[in-house]
């Protein structure tokens, strides 16, 4: 089973290729030209090939602190590394830029935020213009739009937001490219890690043999990478974690060779609307239903009635996306939410037939 997953990334079609901060500059700030000029050559061979790719890009921060280490501004301040982001983001896409203009390739910027992709008509409007970009020949350079962003509207890395554009443009893997040979198991007494070569699902034990580490100068590291994995996997997409500075690295993957760790996708991916609702990070409020509810949902994939809410936590109007807890506050999924949380409150008493989230615009975790 393992030689078929390989296999299957050799026709993969559409392809997220996200690079660390640590892949793309040293420690003081420099660009690793010897790294990203042969990656760049490789996408470009991809890309001339016929296969779609799309380039997640860290490192506006390190190198607006690297360009402006001059200046006054220091990042001990969610300001001031949003301003360091501003002032590197420009570096950082002139390096995109002048290298695929060697090897022809155009580039657009993209900047995202959670906040846009947990909007429906967002979500669809930036699914659009990535599809118009690579209709049209040019390679999408995504980043989480740092300038703006607070911590409440972020990915948390990009390690997240890669997994996420997975859904957005149903991408057949994510290629996540690290210092690091792939997944290490840690908790070996043996002095040499061992390198997991396929993950066929990312469970709680799967996090107990990384280090929690953040990579230097970032903002992710192996267990942010094993929740981009889990994600991607229910999205219906691979996800490969590799060493970006070996030879070849993404025709490698690409062509089934066994490099790196792979993370299989479900066998039964989200499709549609479920995939965003499964994807949007920020939610306007909590349903909390009592265990006959539970029940009519996880069993007979019922719409959540206004009977079987018991508490409502937020303020959120109709619309808008909602969590959905078990009275034990275990999250059972989230959905669109039919009435607003003012409506509820004041409701003098439940309506039993009200439908307050339609099972069409709900999703569910898997229980675990």
């Amino acid at each position: 089973m393992s030689g078929s997953q390989r296999q299957a990334l050799s026709r993969a079609r559409r392809i997220i290729v996200k690079l660390g901060t640590s892949s793309i500059l040293h420690p003081d700030g420099r660009p690793q030209g010897e790294v990203l000029l042969p990656l760049a050559k490789q996408i470009g061979a991809l890309r001339a090939r016929g296969l779609e790719v799309i380039l997640v890009s860290s490192g506006a921060v390190g190198m607006g602190r690297m360009t402006y280490s001059g200046s006054k501004i220091e990042p001990k301040q969610l300001s001031a590394k949003q301003a360091l982001a501003a002032l590197g983001q420009v570096e950082l896409m002139n390096m995109w830029r002048s290298l695929f203009e060697l090897l022809g390739v155009g580039v657009a910027q993209v900047l995202l935020t959670r906040q846009e992709l947990s909007r429906r008509v967002c979500y669809l409007n930036a699914r659009n213009t990535l599809f118009t970009l690579l209709g049209a020949g040019i390679l999408p350079v995504v980043n989480e739009n740092d300038s703006v962003a607070t911590d409440e509207i972020r990915f948390g890395d990009n390690d997240i937001l890669a997994a996420l554009l997975s859904s957005l443009v149903e991408a057949d893997v994510v290629i996540n490219l690290t210092r690091a040979e792939g997944l290490l198991d840690l908790s070996s007494e043996s002095e040499e890690a061992v390198l997991i070569r396929d993950v066929p699902q990312v469970d709680n034990k799967l996090f107990g043999l990384v280090a929690p580490d953040i990579s230097a100068g970032g903002t992710g590291g192996m267990e942010s990478k094993l929740h981009a994995a889990k994600e991607a996997a229910r999205f219906g997409t691979a996800m490969v974690i590799a060493n970006s500075q070996q030879e070849g690295i993404l025709l490698d993957i690409l062509a089934g060779r066994e490099v790196g760790t792979l993370f299989w996708p479900a066998d039964q991916p989200l499709r549609g609307k479920k995939r965003w609702l499964a994807s949007s990070t920020m939610v306007a409020g909590t349903l909390v239903v009592d265990e006959g509810a539970e029940r009519a949902l996880r069993k007979k994939g019922s719409s959540l009635l206004e009977v079987g809410v018991t508490r409502v936590e937020g303020d959120f109007g109709v619309g808008d996306i909602v969590t959905i807890k078990s009275s034990q506050g275990v999250e059972l999924g989230r959905g669109l939410c039919e009435r607003s949380s003012s409506d509820m409150k004041q409701a003098k008493e439940q309506r039993g037939g009200v439908v307050i989230v339609h099972r069409d615009n709900l999703f569910l975790r898997e229980k675990v």
